[in-house]
């Protein structure tokens, strides 16, 4: 038993960030559903989740995709596929391709 250890109940909502798709789904959207980080054009573009903050992303004509660029690797999938994300990162675990993890 563990000894100077305080427990208090918590009253507050909690939300489990497990994926890109429940970043999506807890995020501040714009009038075209799209959540934007870094510099971006587009041009008829709904429901899409794209994180760039190095590079300015032009986008024409998508729907509910995830794109997330991270300067070494680029991530792109629709929104209703982000769970698949996992077997992506355990091919790379497999490939060896630790510096993309």
């Amino acid at each position: 038993m563990q000894k100077n250890v305080i427990v208090l109940q918590g009253k507050f909502d909690w939300k489990d960030i497990g994926g890109w798709d429940e970043v999506y789904e807890i995020s501040d959207r714009d009038k075209n559903d799209n959540i934007m980080h870094g510099k971006h054009v587009l041009k008829d573009v709904t429901g899409c989740l794209i994180d760039s903050p190095n590079k300015m992303i032009a986008a024409v004509g998508i729907r509910d995709l995830i794109i997330v660029d991270t300067g070494d690797a680029l991530l792109v999938c629709p929104r209703n596929k982000a769970h698949q994300v996992k077997n992506i990162v355990e091919s790379i675990k497999r490939k060896k391709m630790f510096d993309y993890l």
